[in-house]
């Protein structure tokens, strides 16, 4: 019902809104007529962790800002049809295509280290292993996600999204060397081992505001404390 809401409008505030630019009316229109896996595969082609965006992405401000409904009864609940229709996709035993068939600039027998497990490395290794290149990601930490799992409370993000975006993963191909923290000699390894190598450290040391008091027990960084919290 939300879906039938869109008026696919010729002038699409939605994707104009998107920092993506995901192809929003094409997939509420086939969510409209109840075609969900045909949804999330398009959803999929310009975001590469779509039922992840869907809780996380704030669309208030971005595609759901800009939707044409938005003035005159409210606009389309597109994020919340974005986590629907891939969440029921991929628990459905879809899994996004393997395109090796297609054209890459590196050649076929290519391999690249990824290094960092969070949402830019786990968006190259799937761009990657999608268009046929061997792929290894390494993480310090046990799980995949990087922030997402440390600094994303679960009330926010069901940790088990990302348990399972892992096996979509590894069913693809791609290879994870998961609470390996990598030191300078184990980089010039991974280096002679593989073609490229795509570094994707992530954001692990918070900012400092420099208030006056903010070194006093009992204050923490919140990077920090939501850490604490979730391990």
């Amino acid at each position: 019902q939300q879906a039938s809401r869109c008026l696919v409008c010729g002038d699409q505030g939605c994707r104009q809104g998107c920092p993506l630019q995901n192809r929003i009316p094409d997939w509420l229109k086939l969510a409209a007529k109840g075609d969900i896996i045909s949804a999330a595969k398009i959803s999929h082609e310009t975001s590469p962790l779509p039922e992840i965006c869907g809780q996380l992405c704030p669309q208030h401000d971005l595609c759901e800002k800009l939707c044409t409904r938005n003035k005159l009864e409210g606009a389309v609940h597109i994020g919340k049809i974005e986590h629907a229709i891939n969440k029921i996709a991929l628990e459905s035993g879809w899994s996004f295509p393997i395109l090796s068939h297609k054209k890459n600039n590196l050649k076929k027998s290519s391999t690249v280290a990824v290094i960092g497990a969070g949402p830019s490395g786990l968006a190259c290794a799937q761009r990657l292993i999608q268009n046929g290149v061997a792929v290894t990601v390494y993480d310090q930490n046990d799980n995949i996600g990087g922030l997402l799992v440390t600094a994303i409370p679960s009330f926010k993000l069901n940790k088990r999204t990302l348990a399972h975006r892992q096996a979509l993963f590894e069913e693809a191909g791609v290879v994870f060397r998961l609470g390996q923290r990598i030191d300078e000699g184990e980089l010039e390894q991974i280096k002679r081992q593989n073609d490229l190598i795509y570094v994707a450290t992530g954001a692990q040391a918070p900012n400092d505001i420099e208030l006056p008091g903010s070194h006093l027990s009992g204050v923490h960084q919140a990077i920090d404390f939501l850490s604490s919290i979730n391990t």
